[in-house]
């Protein structure tokens, strides 16, 4: 996968900005803590070279997110890379709030986002 800032920013939009609409919880992880993740996402969208490349400009967000995050934790217990999609859910079915993160998120916002600044293969995920 080869990183370009239209991918650095399609990531940010989708998970990091303010108004992400699947914004990460882990609040040292994503602006306003993450000034210098803000910093180069401003300069990525003026055209600026930045001092970090875009491959790497989303590590530190992963690593807090890994250490910190409840859910991460929650889901590193229950999840079985053996099992199906659908066996790994509780009772082989989404909840509500999963249910409308993905008709009302993930399919018509979020995924075309992703798909669209180069994530072809996010095209097959659900």
């Amino acid at each position: 996968m080869l990183p370009t800032a239209a991918k650095a920013l399609a990531l940010y939009d989708g998970f990091c900005a303010q108004s992400a609409p699947a914004r990460i919880t882990v609040k040292t992880a994503v602006p306003p803590f993450a000034v210098q993740l803000e910093r180069t996402i401003a300069g990525l969208r003026m055209n600026r070279p930045t001092f970090i490349s875009p491959k790497y400009l989303f590590d530190d967000v992963v690593s807090k997110v890994l250490a910190t995050s409840i859910d991460v934790r929650r889901i590193r217990r229950t999840y079985r890379r053996t099992r199906t999609p659908i066996e790994n859910l509780k009772d082989g079915k989404m909840n509500q709030a999963q249910r409308y993160f993905v008709e009302r998120v993930w399919q018509p916002r979020l995924r075309p986002q992703l798909v669209a600044a180069g994530f072809w293969r996010v095209a097959t995920v659900a």
